[in-house]
């Protein structure tokens, strides 16, 4: 039966006897077609509402139970992130289905959430069945990935208000604390002077940043400070992510000059 519903069959038996009328008797029974029967189980280990980090992969798996024993169809999932149709790209979206009988269909995603936000991940069962509408059944997952977070920390051995003489070196450290841990992501660690960026000249302006782990960034600015006076030295951390705004974090510090040294000259003349 190929359309779901109800159905009358008839059989009809006939005698035909010569120079007379055939002799006709008929029986009729019903037939009712169910539609086959799907459910959908959606999980990452039971947990529906999945709060990941930014560019690292998760999973989602979801199973079809198929109620029905159906032969000449054709059962598969399909997944969808905010109503748009997941493709297998090998790399931030991977698809793996496997079909372990005729009852049940799973379907695993692996994927990289790269905005941070809540997004909604549909996966939806079908049965295609020849010349008749496919019967679906669909499960929904909530995802929310977090911002990346950053903090700093600048220092002169604990102090950040330094008193350096003018012209003699002085230094400062930043470090910068990443509170996610982040793959695909630049980081980075950007001084300014009075808000103007600072680039390495190999004499009054020196930087050296070294990178200890993944979760730490250290730079440290040697420098010259050639005016009196009070001046603001700024470090900011910055995690830059493809196709979204930096995650920025910036720590400041006070550095005073003090006034240049000053020369008194003896002019003596011997009168004869």
């Amino acid at each position: 039966e190929s359309s779901a519903g109800e159905h009358t069959y008839t059989c009809t038996g006939i005698i035909e006897i010569p120079s007379d009328n055939p002799v006709i008797s008929s029986a009729n029974t019903t037939v009712a077609a169910r539609a086959p029967d799907l459910s959908t189980v959606l999980s990452n280990y039971e947990i529906d509402v999945l709060d990941v980090e930014p560019y690292n992969n998760f999973s989602l798996t979801c199973t079809v139970f198929i109620l029905e024993s159906l032969t000449g169809v054709t059962r598969s999932i399909a997944w969808q992130r905010d109503g748009t149709t997941l493709i297998d790209n090998g790399n931030s979206v991977q698809l793996s289905n496997t079909e372990y009988n005729r009852h049940t269909l799973v379907s695993t995603l692996t994927a990289k959430e790269s905005s941070a936000g809540e997004h909604t991940y549909t996966c939806t069962g079908s049965i295609e069945i020849p010349s008749h509408t496919p019967v679906t059944a669909s499960a929904h997952a909530k995802v929310t990935a977090r911002a990346p977070q950053l903090s700093t920390a600048l220092s002169n051995y604990e102090i950040d208000v330094l008193d350096v003489e003018p012209y003699n070196n002085f230094s400062l450290t930043c470090t910068v604390f990443i509170l996610e841990s982040l793959t695909g992501v630049t980081r980075s660690i950007e001084w300014q002077r009075d808000g103007s960026t600072l680039i390495d000249n190999g004499n009054s302006v020196q930087l050296s940043t070294t990178e200890f782990n993944s979760n730490m960034l250290v730079s440290t600015l040697t420098a010259k400070e050639s005016s009196a006076g009070e001046h603001t030295y700024t470090c900011t951390g910055s995690i830059e992510i493809p196709f979204d705004q930096p995650v920025t974090a910036s720590a400041e510090a006070k550095v005073t000059a003090r006034g240049s040294l000053s020369a008194h000259v003896l002019v003596s003349r011997d009168i004869t």
